[in-house]
């Protein structure tokens, strides 16, 4: 257990584990592994060993402190931005067998205690001046229950689950185009997020295809991390922070087919969704993955989520370029969520391990929704007009905050179309240290991330990580302009750099 843990939170594993497919809590101790963990595209370490039919226990207990160089600009509020964090989680996992191995429940919880401090905002000369500390939600303690569900197994080819459970089908690594379910990712350490959402999951899983059907009601209001309002708002308004009710049925139903063909993993998957995380209506969207090896240490993948309209919000032009009153029309709106015109998403790439079991990552993420250089351009100027008209206002809401996931320390919110991730793991550096790196590269505006890596796994049970997060920017580029300064993507974050230490003892 200590092992399997120890994987998640150093991401040596990648693709090699049955991550892609299913979680480990879904393999049956003694039996084969299933066409789909046992395909090209996902290659396990071990064989599992029979167990005896009692609770399996194991969890973490973690601490992590971080310091960001705060960096305010004109167009992002910084006053939610703490320079000093820490955050204490206690994590348990729990198998409990009902009967026999083919029936279980399994909880992953933890409970999350943070606070922040140090706080910076913009003088409006350019310089960086003290903001007083107040609530931030985001800082405040939680209880976040990743996954919570009941799986049962009638028959070898049959599977129920329903519960709160991450599903992952996409072959992507860094980021999965095709998941409309989970937290999202992040991709500085993909293995990371391990919350998934509230689901009915019936399976048939067989030797070369299984066949999935998907019912995942929304969960509309949230107290210390579990749903009291699921599919429709209930009569009454939260007793505290804004109002969101309306009348539709949040839901999503997906299908999904999967088929090991000639040493290669493929997904078709069809989704059909109301109102489920974002402002579609009784919409149909189609995907697609595939993965297989080469020459026994190459990986080639793909994944595509095809879809007629875009959810997200565009800048109003008129309001940006022409310095139009928007009092009747927002800033930004989802203006294109009944468009005719198919926006995919795509990520296509490549892996391969050494014989020195280093692990080096390659990929390409086309955003068919991003924002064009004027859109961009529009953007920038709405954000920083938004930010000159709330100054002296603290943004963070002060409605209890719903803990869905727990807290990433990276945030993959894109706004362009071109990126590129790439990652390099060297693990076992004098059997204890690993070293890593991931860059992700905005192709626009030539803007990214650096983060940085390295951990010691000091003892069987303890790891110590140090993580660094270093933007960049070039001054070419298709970059907006806002009272005289340029600005690419990734030259948005408000800070210079941020360096995060974290203990992790396992038991």
């Amino acid at each position: 257990m200590q092992t399997r843990a120890l994987a998640l939170v150093l991401g040596l594993t990648h693709a090699s584990m049955a991550v892609a497919q299913e979680s480990l809590d879904d393999i049956e101790p003694g039996v084969a592994p299933s066409a789909e963990s046992a395909s090209a595209g996902v290659r396990p370490t071990q064989e599992a060993q029979p167990t005896k039919h009692r609770p399996e226990v194991n969890g973490y207990l973690a601490h992590r402190e971080s310091y960001t160089a705060v960096h305010p600009l004109p167009v992002v509020d910084t006053r939610d931005v703490p320079a000093l964090t820490q955050l204490v989680e206690a994590n348990v996992q729990v198998r409990v067998p009902l009967g026999n191995q083919k029936h279980f429940a399994y909880a992953d919880l933890s409970m999350i205690y943070q606070r922040g401090g140090l706080y910076y905002v913009s003088d409006g000369a350019g310089n960086r001046t003290s903001y007083p500390n107040h609530d931030v939600a985001t800082l405040r303690p939680a209880f976040v229950p990743s996954e919570l569900y009941l799986s049962l197994s009638p028959k070898p080819y049959f599977n129920v689950l329903a519960g709160k459970k991450r599903i992952t089908w996409g072959s992507g690594f860094a980021y999965n185009p095709t998941d409309l379910i989970n937290p999202p990712k992040d991709p500085t350490d993909p293995n990371f997020q391990r919350a998934g959402n509230w689901l009915l999951r019936l399976e048939a899983p067989f030797e070369h295809c299984t066949l999935t059907a998907l019912a995942a009601p929304q969960a509309l209001y949230n107290s210390s991390g579990l749903p009291y309002a699921v599919l429709r708002y209930p009569s009454y308004a939260p007793a505290s922070g804004p109002d969101t009710r309306d009348e539709h049925a949040h839901y999503l139903l997906a299908g999904r087919l999967y088929l090991l063909a000639a040493d290669t993993d493929i997904n078709v998957i069809y989704y059909f969704s109301n109102y489920y995380q974002d402002d579609f209506s009784r919409k149909s969207r189609f995907g697609l993955s595939f993965a297989r090896y080469f020459w026994t240490d190459y990986e080639l993948h793909a994944e595509a989520l095809i879809t007629r309209g875009s959810p997200r919000s565009f800048p109003n032009h008129a309001c940006a370029a022409l310095g139009a009153s928007c009092d009747t029309q927002p800033g930004f709106a989802p203006g294109k969520l009944d468009a005719r015109r198919v926006y995919p998403r795509i990520i296509v790439g490549t892996r391969r391990q050494f014989a020195n079991e280093a692990l080096a990552s390659l990929e390409y993420y086309y955003q068919g929704d991003g924002y064009t250089p004027t859109e961009f351009s529009d953007a920038v100027m709405l954000m920083a007009r938004s930010q000159a008209t709330s100054a002296g206002q603290s943004t963070s809401d002060t409605a209890s905050t719903n803990a869905a996931s727990l807290p990433q320390r990276y945030s993959f919110n894109t706004m362009r179309r071109h990126y590129l991730i790439g990652s390099y793991n060297q693990p076992r550096i004098r059997d204890d240290w690993t070293l890593g790196v991931v860059v992700i590269a905005g192709l626009e505006d030539w803007s990214g991330l650096v983060s940085p890596s390295v951990a010691w796994s000091s003892a069987e049970w303890l790891t110590l990580s140090l993580f660094g997060y270093v933007p960049f920017h070039a001054s070419s580029g298709n970059r907006a302009k806002v009272a005289g300064e340029s600005y690419g993507e990734y030259s948005l974050m408000p800070f210079d750099f941020r360096v995060m230490f974290e203990a992790r003892a396992f038991y």
